[in-house]
């Protein structure tokens, strides 16, 4: 069964900007587990965003997720948890995972509803519910964000580089614990991170952004190749062809004169590009 479908997406932050998606296409079946690799600026975070309907695409073929040409996380099975600091909370608007608040107080309609899984997630990650979103570090409150990102199950995740700030053990439970989601209840996953160690015999499927925005397919590489050195193989392919087209920039070259270093021109997905 397709979970998600892309025909020919092509995306950019303005009406005559850049594109920084070119052509793209994506399907998402069940039980998938897809490494989403490229150098930094790609469009990795765009097209996840995109898929979690933060985005929206209007120079496009086809689109739908689970059924729905408008996705809203949290909403039909779709969970988008990447670097975002806030949460919707209805009749309240933007709450700031700072909010001076226990962790067993925060979205607590929700946690209340799925009390089991809360619970084990919260083994998972070693979350104290007495803590207090005020006072946590940026990795605690990482973790906590995760927690709630991944509360309701889900049937197709979105994972935006979330897992850096977690140490090797708790990634390693949480990487085993997504992995069951996808085998026991056939939801599939999209993790787009340069974090590449443990994924060898994680990942099921392998899709790389290259620096013109388009996506390839890299499984049959995947057979007799470690992950590592095919994703490393093709970074450096990048770079060396956006070296060759003077893409990044020169040093003592004025901004005017180039002002990329990556297909966003080294902004976070959603930032202005005026320099």
């Amino acid at each position: 069964m397709i979970l998600a479908e892309i025909e020919n997406l092509n995306f950019s932050y303005s009406l005559n900007g850049k594109h920084i998606l070119k052509n793209l296409s994506l399907n998402v079946t069940e039980g998938q587990r897809i490494l989403l690799a490229g150098i930094n600026g790609a469009g990795k975070s765009t097209l996840l965003r995109i898929l979690g309907g933060k985005h929206m695409a209007f120079d496009i073929s086809k689109f739908t997720v689970l059924g729905f040409r408008t996705p809203q996380d949290g909403i039909g099975g779709v969970a988008f948890v990447g670097d975002n600091w806030t949460q919707s909370v209805s009749f309240v608007g933007r709450v700031a995972y700072s909010i001076d608040l226990p962790v067993k107080h925060f979205m607590r309609a929700k946690q209340e509803e799925n009390i089991e899984r809360r619970n084990l997630l919260c083994d998972i990650l070693k979350i104290n519910l007495d803590w207090n979103m005020r006072f946590l570090s940026d990795g605690q409150r990482r973790r906590v964000q995760i927690m709630l990102g991944l509360i309701l199950p889900f049937k197709l995740l979105l994972l935006d580089e979330v897992t850096s700030e977690l140490d090797i053990i708790v990634r390693t439970k949480l990487l085993n614990f997504l992995k069951k989601e996808t085998e026991e209840r056939n939801a599939s996953i999209i993790y787009a991170t340069h974090i590449l160690d443990g994924l060898d015999n994680w990942i099921t499927d392998i899709r790389y952004i290259n620096c013109h925005g388009k996506i390839e397919n890299l499984n049959n590489n995947f057979d007799t190749t470690p992950l590592k050195k095919i994703i490393v193989n093709k970074m450096i392919s990048d770079y060396d062809e956006m070296e060759k087209n003077n893409i990044i920039e020169k040093e003592g070259q004025k901004k005017e004169k180039c002002k990329s270093h990556g297909p966003q021109g080294g902004y976070s997905s959603g930032r202005s590009q005026n320099l």
